[in-house]
């Protein structure tokens, strides 16, 4: 009686060249029944098997492969797995945790659960894979270092994916991230400037692959937050392009210790929202009026709207616009980076004076 892992083949056998062939599924074999040549290897192309149910019942696992491996962890993400089936459940139970305690290290352990946090948040603020990639490969190398030990790994979490934003050009703002963290504000950039110290310490190339230091603050990350800031307060793209412009200014006058070398001490979306509350009283004379009394508009009232978007408080906002607007000269003039098509609708002088 034939065997049921043998089925018909439409192929024919090189050596005596019959179509007398079968297919062997058990070992992949194309056999000629004739000559019994072996003359084949087969490729399952068949659909992948799957299974959803995450309980210890005794069904059998439809999987036929495990998961992928996992540089970040020092066993490679490859370990091996007892089943359970066929045991009672204390014994099933005893097997699971020996089977828990000694398939990876409580270091590995600690890893898959930062990644699956990770993954979670990414998700959530639908970042892009790499930057998840990059978020893990930065708490892996801050765990290495031990220096964040006691730390509630919430807030290295959130400090990781800070990092990996800014290190894409992707930036988030600490409150964007807290809002998908059970730890505050206060504790991510803790352990934001904790991190760098210890990503610094073991010369991380989290820091180095970009070509410089991803966690360099102020002015250096403003131009970053434009574009998403500016669509939040539906600007036109020629004013957004200026404040982007007037970003690169700021950071290029504050490296050179120029007369706005104090934003560097600054939050890097504070300064993005001042340089658009700026740029954009310059060159939108409908939001001027707005902002305006004498044309109509109440006093705040833009700059209201601005806090909402960038989630920058006004007084804040007013507080580093305080700081940039005796340069206004200086950044919002006509260059060779600005286009010709982003010239100012309001003159300089009829800026609002800080208050």
């Amino acid at each position: 009686m034939p065997s049921a892992s043998l089925s018909h083949s439409t192929q024919s056998c090189p050596e005596c060249e019959t179509s007398n062939t079968v297919e062997d599924a058990s070992s992949g074999d194309l056999i000629c029944r004739d000559c019994g040549l072996c003359f084949g290897k087969l490729v399952d192309d068949t659909a992948e098997w799957r299974s959803f149910s995450e309980d210890s019942s005794d069904k059998p696992d439809a999987n036929r492969a495990g998961n992928g491996g996992n540089s970040l962890l020092s066993c490679g993400g490859l370990t091996t797995s007892i089943g359970s089936r066929g045991y009672s459940g204390g014994q099933r139970s005893r097997l699971e945790q020996m089977q828990a305690s000694n398939a990876m290290s409580s270091s590995d352990r600690h890893l898959l659960e930062a990644f699956g946090t990770i993954k979670r948040m990414g998700q959530s603020m639908q970042l892009s894979q790499v930057i998840t990639d990059c978020a893990n490969e930065t708490y892996r190398d801050i765990d290495s270092t031990k220096q964040l030990k006691g730390r509630a790994s919430p807030g290295i979490v959130a400090a990781c994916i800070y990092i990996a934003c800014r290190r894409e050009n992707q930036s988030r703002t600490f409150k964007e991230i807290q809002a998908e963290s059970i730890a505050s504000k206060k504790e991510i950039g803790k352990c934001f400037k904790l991190a760098m110290k210890a990503l610094q310490s073991v010369n991380s190339k989290v820091l180095t692959a970009r070509g410089g230091d991803a966690g360099a603050l102020g002015a250096g990350g403003a131009a970053q937050y434009m574009q998403r800031f500016c669509s939040r307060l539906e600007l036109d793209a020629k004013v957004a392009y200026a404040a982007e412009q007037v970003a690169n200014r700021v950071k290029q006058n504050a490296e050179a210790s120029g007369p706005l070398r104090n934003t560097t001490g600054k939050s890097p979306d504070t300064v993005a929202a001042a340089i658009i509350y700026l740029v954009s009283l310059q060159r939108s004379k409908e939001k001027f009026n707005q902002e305006h009394p004498a044309k109509g508009g109440t006093k705040g009232e833009w700059r209201k709207r601005i806090y909402q978007a960038t989630g920058v408080a006004e007084v804040t906002i007013a507080s580093c616009y305080r700081d940039i607007y005796p340069h206004a000269q200086l950044l919002m003039t006509s260059g060779p980076s600005l286009l010709p098509a982003l010239q100012p609708e309001v003159p300089l002088s009829a800026l609002p004076a800080p208050n």
